[in-house]
């Protein structure tokens, strides 16, 4: 295969050489990705594959908090609806006489 022309058209179209590893998708021709730019691509995909696991490992999470409350209900766990304390308003008394003082 002849690498320097892979290289050069990589540059003409202004990829940048990234290491890591390459995959291949296809996606049908009415695809949002495709409307976007060249050179736009690649970084909107790597982008949405981000926030996916970021979304996968966030839904897990509430998964596995979820099976817990589910597990103490159905242990008999009850909840209580705690009545609010009385916090009637205080009033405040004015020491006019030890205000004269000052």
């Amino acid at each position: 295969m002849n690498t320097e022309f892979l290289k050069s058209g990589r540059q003409e179209w202004g990829y940048k050489m990234r290491s890591g590893k390459r995959i291949e998708i296809y996606l049908p021709d009415d695809h949002p990705v495709l409307a976007l730019p060249r050179g736009q691509r690649s970084q909107r995909i790597r982008e949405a594959l981000d926030l996916m696991d970021r979304l996968e490992k966030t839904l897990t999470s509430m998964d596995n908090r979820l099976a817990r409350i589910e597990e103490k209900l159905n242990s008999g766990v009850t909840l209580q609806k705690r009545e609010p304390e009385e916090n009637p308003e205080q009033e405040i008394e004015f020491d006019y006489d030890a205000f004269q003082d000052l």
